[in-house]
């Protein structure tokens, strides 16, 4: 018996000798340890929601750059980034490269990957001629050739609120009618289908409804996995089966659309369309399930963070009604009482304008008379509540040291080791006084009003980063912030929005960040 004991005591002081050789045997760098036991410390069970919120805290208390060394699997590290400098060789320093997306081979991704692939998570030659391919389906003049769809989209959406208002105000939490907004957008461009969601009782809503079971099992699957580090649990709930069944009607209508462009019924444009037409297709993209996968991504990334930018403005304005007024003020004045929302008066600055961490020359920046305030509650959206919290996760492919220098001109330095993963902490980023010392308010707060006369909102360089920064930007970032201004325009010139019973700006989540819902009293405006 004494004999097991002491095998029992040698290898817990093993094991916790190679714990702290993890945390600080390293050469010494500039990244705070912070050990996570899960569940109990970092994260705790009660803050497993609020991710984001955790990290802020710890970066605020520990410094810009922390390493968690996760107890049950200590052998790489988890880096979170706040550091502005260092973000910038994350994103786009010379050695940027060094940063490789956490692919589907990594073992982080063993759930991410059953949906998301692609040009997303690709690497080296095959994510730049993805990139490469499909960058013209997402140009500022092919963006522009969408209006027409995004317009019969919105329709639906202000239909359905008309229909609801026929007798007066009334109450409706937005959050699903927003959802069904972005997905029937972003399936319409990627596979050519009208799936008319918001229309009840419609195979649209079936399939909508179907899409939205699976991401919330999927969005389960990656959670227990990224927590327990095992399937078992994941087998035992049946999990990944419910969540092929919830997602087979989806792929079902996504394999007629590609049905439909292999025997050249071209009645329509759609991305699936330019792939498959195009004579400098990928070689990957020859593959019909890997065709199918980087489709399913392209929704993913398209509904998602608008459905999370809408759900939180209208939150935000409906507690604003003051800024409703300027923003209906604002649109009648730039684009006519009742005229047509035409995106050049909507965008207000070019889209590198709009999230450059560079401030537009004079000659560029808005006029007074385009839509500042607009583009300001958008901004002050995207820095609040930032969709991606984290980005997509990095993996470190071998190890290396990367440093760069700091607001103080001394060198600072980041040691990475192989199969480190390193996550750009956008919110906490967005959330730091020290990255925005000349914005006008408190950081906590959401106030659209820092970003009006200053287009960065008073942020370092590299510190308002909402769709990432460098080569591996968000591609699809135009026409998100498209059908965002034109359904936040849309509704404003129209409706009045208060809180409801129930209402609340809390929120969850982290890829995206999403209001637990968006409660409010709307009243259509009366005319003057």
């Amino acid at each position: 018996m004494d004999t097991i004991f002491n095998l029992a005591v040698a290898a817990f002081v093993v094991y916790a000798t190679y714990i702290v050789i993890s945390l600080w045997g390293r050469n010494p760098d500039d990244a705070a340890r912070v050990l996570s036991v899960p569940l109990l410390v970092f994260p705790k069970a009660g803050q497993l929601h609020k991710t984001p919120l955790t990290i802020l805290q710890i970066l605020r208390n520990r410094g810009r750059i922390v390493r968690v060394v996760n107890i049950l699997r200590p052998t790489n590290s988890v880096v979170f980034i706040a550091d502005p400098h260092a973000l910038r060789e994350l994103y786009l320093g010379k050695n940027w490269e060094r940063f490789p997306r956490a692919n589907s081979t990594h073992p982080s991704q063993k759930y991410s990957r059953i949906l998301v692939d692609g040009v997303s998570v690709q690497n080296g030659e095959e994510w730049k001629m993805g990139r490469l391919f499909h960058a013209r389906t997402f140009a500022a003049t092919a963006v522009r050739g969408y209006l027409p769809i995004l317009e019969s989209n919105l329709h639906e959406l202000m239909q359905k609120l008309e229909f609801l208002g026929e007798q007066g105000s009334f109450e409706l939490d937005l959050k699903p009618v927003f959802r069904r907004y972005a997905f029937d957008i972003v399936s319409r461009l990627v596979f050519g289908e009208d799936i008319c969601s918001q229309r009840e009782g419609s195979e649209g809503e079936k399939s909508f409804n179907a899409w939205d079971n699976a991401l919330q099992t999927w969005g389960t699957l990656q959670f227990l996995y990224s927590v327990t580090g095992s399937d078992t649990l994941i087998w035992l709930t049946g999990l990944r089966d419910r969540f092929e069944a919830s997602l087979a009607p989806l792929k079902r209508v996504v394999r007629q659309a590609m049905d439909r462009v292999r025997v050249r019924r071209q009645d329509r444009f759609s991305i699936y369309d330019n792939i498959e037409q195009s004579s400098k297709k990928p070689e990957w993209l020859c593959e019909p399930e890997n065709e199918l996968k980087q489709l399913l991504t392209f929704i993913i990334a398209g509904h998602d963070p608008v459905t999370s930018v809408l759900s939180f403005a209208l939150c935000e304005l409906a507690t604003r009604p003051d800024i409703q007024r300027r923003l209906r003020a604002e649109t009648d004045t730039s684009c006519g009482v009742n005229g047509v929302l035409a995106l050049e008066k909507l965008e207000g600055c070019k889209v590198r304008a709009f999230v450059q961490n560079l401030a537009p020359p004079p000659s560029r920046k808005e006029s007074r008379s385009s839509m500042q305030l607009l583009n300001s509650v958008i901004k002050e959206t995207l820095r609040h509540y930032s969709p991606a919290a984290n980005g997509i996760p990095r993996v470190i492919a071998g190890d290396w040291t990367c440093t760069w220098i700091d607001d103080t001109g001394i060198p600072r330095h980041l040691s990475l080791r192989k199969g480190d993963l390193v996550f750009g902490a956008i919110y906490a980023t967005h959330h730091l006084d020290a990255n925005w010392p000349g914005t006008k308010s408190s950081l906590d707060t959401f106030d659209p009003e820092r970003f009006l006369d200053d287009p960065n909102g008073g942020a370092k360089l590299h510190s308002f980063i909402p769709f990432g920064d460098g080569p591996r930007r968000c591609i699809g970032e135009r026409l998100a912030l498209q059908e965002i201004r034109l359904a936040i325009a849309a509704l404003v010139r129209k409706y009045d929005f208060a809180p409801a019973e129930g209402f609340s700006c809390d929120w969850k989540g982290s890829a995206p960040m999403m209001p637990l819902h968006v409660k409010l009293r709307i009243s259509p405006v009366k005319a003057t």
